[in-house]
């Protein structure tokens, strides 16, 4: 075995001796890529999401409950110049 600058080292065989799976650049764009995929995965479950929200919200929305209606009596009114006549009005109340 020989020693240079401080380290050990002996004969390697050709077989053993490390070599870079990917280039550098190879590295980047699979990051990239995943990164792009990801994002896409994100967006589509975001959408999704957003759809399973909204079909609740409508079915929550098409159950009737009780539902009532009370008459409000308006009298004449002037407002701004303008003579509003008395009338009756429907207040809905849904619970």
């Amino acid at each position: 075995m020989l020693r240079s600058t401080g380290c050990w080292f002996g004969p390697v065989p050709l077989s053993t001796a490390p070599v870079p799976l990917h280039k550098p650049r190879a590295r980047h764009e699979q990051a990239e890529k995943a990164y792009a995929t990801g994002y896409d995965k994100g967006k589509s479950d975001a959408v999704k999401q957003q759809y399973w929200l909204y079909v609740s919200m409508q079915k929550q929305r098409n159950q009737v409950g009780s539902v009532r209606l009370y008459p409000v009596q308006l009298p004449e009114q002037r407002i701004d110049g303008v003579t509003f006549q008395p009338s009756t009005k429907y207040l809905r109340i849904e619970e």
